[in-house]
């Protein structure tokens, strides 16, 4: 089991893609980040566990590897935070309770570019990356969603704290951008997206499904001999399409 999110980082000279993914692996539990500078990766480590652990997330007990494609290129430190967060803390919920439905998570993860460097009380703080140059970046190359600090996102928009209060999001070019304060709202975002009516499931779109569902609910009952149908029944569709999606993505 695995899982992925997008996020950016630079070499000090041009901005590149990173795509961070993780797994959980049996074994004693430790927590392997590969590709990141060895000068930082103690203190990344520690950062992450402790601001997600600050955040309400329990730690899984066993192996976790998060691997940050290219390996081989430089990364400023803290900038791929968010994204390593929002992965491990897919897999330590998929871990610890049996019931949950890491499909939906998935599916809020997709499209996303996310970016933050993290503290030990969970807050999202700014990096050497704009949200100007991410959302660049995210529009270049077909993302849907953007997560950066929120100080980041009141930079972009050229707004003061105080003038804030209730924005926290835009859509720019397509690309819908949000404002991050902590990992707890970042958690809750991802959350949203992927418990959105239109998410899709294990590469299916739900509300396709749904209607697909309808159609043949109604040949069915059109079809029944005798005054008898052989019925779907209609209220239970949207919680059956999910359900067969999921079940689809399986095989």
């Amino acid at each position: 089991m695995s899982i992925v999110c997008k996020t950016i980082n630079t070499t000090g000279k041009h901005l590149y893609g990173v795509t961070v993914e993780a797994f959980l692996r049996k074994g004693l539990p430790y927590f392997s980040l590969i590709g990141l500078p060895d000068a930082s990766l103690s203190d990344t480590r520690e950062r992450i566990k402790v601001g997600m652990q600050a955040s309400g997330i329990t730690w899984p007990d066993c192996r976790i590897n998060v691997n940050l494609a290219p390996a081989s290129m430089g990364k400023a430190d803290g900038i791929c935070d968010l994204a390593i967060a929002l992965v491990v803390r897919g897999l330590a919920e998929y871990n610890n309770n049996p019931d949950y439905d890491l499909h939906v998570y998935l599916a809020g993860l997709r499209g996303l570019v996310a970016i933050g460097k993290i503290n030990a009380d969970g807050d999202v703080h700014s990096t050497p990356i704009s949200a100007k140059d991410v959302v660049a970046y995210a529009v270049k190359h077909g993302a849907k969603r953007v997560l950066v600090p929120y100080s980041s996102f009141l930079d972009y928009l050229s707004v003061e704290d105080s003038e804030a209060t209730e924005i926290d999001s835009c859509v720019i070019k397509g690309v819908e951008i949000l404002g991050i304060k902590n990992l707890t709202e970042a958690f809750s975002v991802v959350d949203g997206f992927g418990n959105a009516g239109n998410s899709d499931i294990g590469g299916l779109n739900t509300k396709r499904m749904e209607a697909a569902l309808h159609e043949v609910w109604k040949w069915y009952d059109e079809a029944g001999e005798d005054g008898e149908s052989y019925v779907l029944d209609p209220d239970n569709l949207s919680k059956f399409a999910a359900d067969l999606c999921k079940e689809y993505s399986k095989s």
